[in-house]
């Protein structure tokens, strides 16, 4: 919607905002074959950060170790 000055918006009088503060913490695990560069496999871990970074290491090592228990996966049979 375009207020009276052309600009989109909930016009003079909205000054709402609304913020969230949390720590969370996302990591990523690919397995490229260096050859073709093709990803073989990915583990993702979402967590919630701890005040250490020594905590949040045991976090990251406990969730990889947690991802490759899974890995290589099972192939299915045909």
């Amino acid at each position: 919607m375009y207020g009276h000055r052309g600009v989109y918006g909930w016009g003079a009088g909205y000054s709402g905002v609304t913020t969230y503060e949390y720590t969370e913490g996302t990591l990523i695990v690919d397995l490229v074959t260096p050859a073709k560069k093709e990803l073989v496999w990915r583990a993702g871990m979402v967590g919630t950060l701890a005040d250490s970074k020594e905590k949040n290491l045991q976090m990251a090592d406990e969730a990889i170790a947690k991802a490759f228990k899974n890995y290589p996966p099972q192939r299915t049979a045909p």
